[in-house]
């Protein structure tokens, strides 16, 4: 059985009639890296995510697996 994730119009056609999402992700780069002090000393990573559709998101990521300050 397969699970659709992509049924948001927003995102295009749905996995289920293609068998693909019609939107992912095309290129990463990580374009800096930023110190945070609270609520205490961080390092934060700074991701530009590129899409098929070319429009942009940037991601922040601690160095923390998964979590954010």
């Amino acid at each position: 059985m397969r699970i659709s994730l992509c049924n948001d119009s927003k995102y295009g056609t749905s996995s289920r009639s293609t068998g693909r999402p019609s939107r992912f992700p095309k290129s990463f780069s990580i374009s800096g890296i930023q110190k945070c002090f609270a609520p205490k000393k961080t390092y934060l990573f700074l991701i530009m995510v590129t899409w098929n559709d070319e429009s942009e998101v940037l991601v922040y990521k601690s160095l923390k697996q998964g979590s954010l300050p």
